[in-house]
């Protein structure tokens, strides 16, 4: 039995193996078809098919599966798990193109890879979707071997990151945005180290906000324009500064939230000085009640000016000035020449006859009693007010200049009357004496 079954296995190898020979390809309307029916291999255009692995290889032409029923167009079967493990389908009525990758398990990663020489035309978008189609799911994108991602849960895109933490995060040290069609004008964002540099090339780089406010803040630090190594203050500024227009003011608020500016220009004001004033101080917008300005150091100012009480002080503090002056000076004045105006009445009354002109007998008892002259003020009142007044007391020695010009004249003329009696008295003792020489003779 067991002979017989042998012989008759090998009678029908022979005549497989016979009607394979006679039949290695088929040709269908001038069109080669191989068919190999040991390794199952189907060749369309072609004599062989080389690839152990491929089961069926097309040489030219077009492929077109047609559908007739069910969504999907091509399957790809793992034997392993005997599910599709990719599915191709298409709905023209959509325009939908459908690649979906069936991971083995529901809780594994599926990736869907674009290699180089993948092209598309036209409009539309690639989008990424949840196998129940409940939601998208996170896009990767490689280049160049370096990956960029896209998160559709949380709207975040990541740059060389697969954990973007804000809407757009790219790791790495520079950020360039160029210009259509000129790549060397740009606006790019640098890091070097613990340095964040941001660079205009090409152009002006602008900040600016159309609705609300440009805040350039740095907690704990310096805010510097220009270079500057070792910066000291919050702002610190290399070369000149600038303010343009009216209204240009250097606002500052001290710890008890109270408000002081400098302002170089107001409008209204003169538009050809500039101004250190203080207008809108101590929160009250409008009012000009700042009380000093100083140049110069606390306890150590050259200069004060009261603005209030409109008084200027020069090496004193403003409550040095005293209240019925208007400039006080610590030091020496040197000038060229000073004019000085006085309200009270010059001395011109000295010449007329309602003033009584005191004798020099009366000047000379009271300068005896009093140790000065009448009209002025002692040493003792000069030291207890402080000094003198210059106006005052130029008017007062001008008065006496004229009184001793009175007592002069006055002089004169006595002396002018005592010539003319002695020349009388001369006169008449010659004649005696003419007299008496002739009565001798």
């Amino acid at each position: 039995m067991r002979k017989v079954t042998l012989l008759l296995v090998c009678a029908m190898m022979s005549f497989a193996n016979a009607l394979l020979a006679q039949f290695p390809n088929m040709d269908i309307n001038g069109n080669t078809l191989y068919f190999d029916p040991l390794t199952r291999q189907i060749g369309i255009g072609v004599n062989l098919v080389s690839d152990p692995d491929a089961m069926l290889k097309v040489g030219r032409g077009k492929v077109q599966i047609e559908r007739t029923t069910g969504n999907h167009f091509l399957e790809l079967i793992d034997n392993t798990a005997s599910t599709a493990s990719f599915r191709l389908f298409s709905d023209h009525t959509a325009t939908d193109f459908d690649l979906s990758p069936q991971p083995a398990a529901s809780t594994a990663a599926a990736n869907l890879n674009f290699f180089r020489f993948t092209t598309t035309t036209g409009g539309g978008s690639v989008n990424f979707f949840r196998p129940d189609g409940s939601g998208q799911l996170d896009a990767r994108i490689g280049l160049n071997g370096q990956s960029s991602y896209f998160q559709t849960l949380g709207g975040k895109f990541g740059i060389g990151t697969s954990t973007p933490a804000v809407s757009v995060h790219a790791v790495g040290n520079r950020l360039r945005l160029s210009t259509p069609g000129d790549d060397n004008r740009f606006i790019e964002m640098r890091t070097d180290g613990n340095d964040l540099d941001l660079n205009a090339n090409g152009g002006d780089l602008y900040l600016h906000s159309n609705t609300g406010n440009v805040q350039v803040a740095s907690f704990g630090g310096h805010v510097i324009l220009g270079q500057v190594a070792t910066p000291t203050d919050k702002l610190e500024v290399q070369g000149s500064a600038k303010v343009h227009g009216y209204d240009a003011v250097v606002h500052s608020r001290n710890t008890s939230d109270q408000d002081f500016d400098l302002i170089g220009t107001y409008q209204g004001w003169d538009p050809n000085a500039v101004y250190i004033s203080g207008y809108n101080a101590r929160n009250n917008p409008g009012v000009k009640n700042t009380r000093n300005v100083y140049v110069g150091g606390a306890g150590s100012e050259a200069l004060v000016v009261d603005l209030i009480n409109q008084k200027v002080g020069i090496g004193v503090l403003a409550s040095q000035i005293p209240a019925a002056y208007k400039l006080a000076v610590d030091g020496g004045i040197i000038c060229e020449e000073l004019r000085v105006r006085n309200s009270a009445a010059w001395p011109d009354y000295v010449f007329t006859d309602a003033h009584n002109l005191m004798s020099q007998k009366e000047v000379e008892q009271l300068t005896a009693q009093k140790g000065h002259l009448p009209g002025k003020p002692s040493a003792a009142e000069v030291e207890a007010e402080g000094g003198f007044q210059v106006g005052d007391m130029q008017r007062r020695r001008v008065e006496k200049v004229e009184e001793l010009t009175l007592h002069t004249i006055d002089v004169n003329k006595r002396n002018d009357e005592l010539q003319a009696q002695l020349q009388q008295a001369m006169q008449l003792i010659n004649q005696l004496q003419q007299r008496v020489e002739g009565l001798e003779k």
